[in-house]
């Protein structure tokens, strides 16, 4: 996905799957005076998430045009995967709705790491904890929305479990604290 164009706002995405193909995906939407920005895992690796990533990908989309509030859109997507996904396949997503008027971000997760909000007014990073089971789990599944408001220079950063699974060359994992210090 580009980047969009929003003044005030510098955005930026990149997905490098492990292989060819892969269950990750980041995406952008415009609204009227909102900017919304996600991340989203499909559990498995190669071929058995690709194929339920593009499958969430378009309900997501098609989701996305129908007007409502972030727990609205979870609760949806959650049952609507609920009823398409079989096994074991679940779907880790976060999303934030920035308001471009007041800069301030909304902020719901289900099942990914915690987004890092840094404040460039404190120089603190603080992770942005909201938990719940990943999409199409569990039908009864709530998701809460967590609000912060955000100034000039600072940084919201979503990511997946990706990041923190890699491994060197000595099968060492990245790791949570190397993310939060890199972050």
């Amino acid at each position: 996905a580009q980047s969009p164009k929003v003044e005030g706002v510098d955005v930026f995405g990149k997905c490098l799957p492990a292989s060819h193909v892969g269950g990750d995906f980041f995406q952008y939407f415009r609204g009227d005076g909102t900017l919304s920005l996600c991340t989203a895992d499909v559990t498995g690796h190669a071929m058995e998430a690709a194929i339920p990533v593009v499958m969430f990908d378009g309900i997501l989309d098609s989701q996305v045009e129908i007007a409502g509030t972030l727990h609205e859109l979870f609760d949806r997507l959650n049952q609507s995967l609920c009823r398409k996904l079989t096994g074991h396949t679940s779907v880790c997503f976060v999303m934030v709705e920035f308001d471009l008027a007041t800069r301030t971000a909304y902020l719901a997760n289900a099942g990914c790491p915690y987004p890092y909000h840094y404040r460039s007014e404190t120089g603190e990073l603080a992770e942005c904890q909201s938990e719940a089971y990943p999409l199409g789990v569990r039908p009864e599944s709530e998701y809460s929305v967590l609000k912060t408001r955000t100034h000039p220079g600072d940084y919201l950063v979503l990511c997946s479990d990706g990041i923190v699974e890699a491994e060197n060359s000595k099968g060492e994992q990245f790791g949570f604290n190397s993310t939060s210090e890199i972050v």
